[in-house]
């Protein structure tokens, strides 16, 4: 067994820190099939061959450290590699990382998806909608929500996570920020996504 592989059994040594997650690969060793039909006509995939990690941090309602985050040779869902992302966190309900993958319209051929191999169940694949014509009164900028795709629910196997009916969702999200808003200004057509 590698030093890799002891990572599973590591946990922190604060009382009030948890282990959140290893994601092996966030999103992870993403084979990512990001099938983003980018304007409903090409899709977008990446196969992670390169070195270079495409994972970013995002938003998080913890403090947490990345123990380990880099592209990865061994264990590949296919391909040659996969992007191993482990992290370490105190008490909380959310780390984000993203993957840009530029702009596509809410279409329902968009269909975004990841293979993904964690230590535990919890890994969720998101969307991040920006609606540009409609501005958040709280920050002034385009009004940015999230839909929820399926989430990991095995341990130490590959599991392939989607987001299926895109303008569903978002239709239930608009529905739920003009509750929050005001039906006022909440722009339904005409969105982008931006990341996930």
């Amino acid at each position: 067994m590698s030093s890799r592989d002891n990572r599973d059994d590591l946990r922190p040594q604060t009382g009030q820190a948890i282990w959140l997650r290893e994601l092996r690969g966030l999103l992870a060793s993403c084979c990512l099939a990001l099938m983003f039909a980018a304007c409903a006509a090409a899709a977008v995939r990446d196969d992670f061959e390169s070195g270079d990690v495409t994972w970013k941090p995002g938003d998080a309602d913890v403090q947490y450290r990345v123990e380990s985050h880099q592209r990865i040779a061994n264990d590949p869902h296919s391909g040659q590699a996969s992007e191993l992302l482990q992290i370490s966190a105190g008490a909380g309900t959310y780390v984000y990382f993203t993957h840009d993958l530029g702009s596509a319209r809410i279409v329902a051929e968009l269909a975004p998806s990841v293979w993904v191999k964690s230590n535990r169940p919890g890994v969720q694949l998101l969307a991040r909608i920006i609606l540009p014509h409609t501005t958040d009164p709280r920050t002034g900028q385009p009004t940015v929500t999230l839909i929820s795709g399926s989430s990991y629910s095995m341990s130490a196997v590959w599991q392939q996570l989607r987001i299926g009916d895109t303008p569903q969702l978002l239709s239930r999200q608009v529905h739920a920020l003009r509750a929050q808003m005001g039906r006022r200004l909440i722009h339904a057509r005409r969105m982008l996504k931006r990341c996930c």
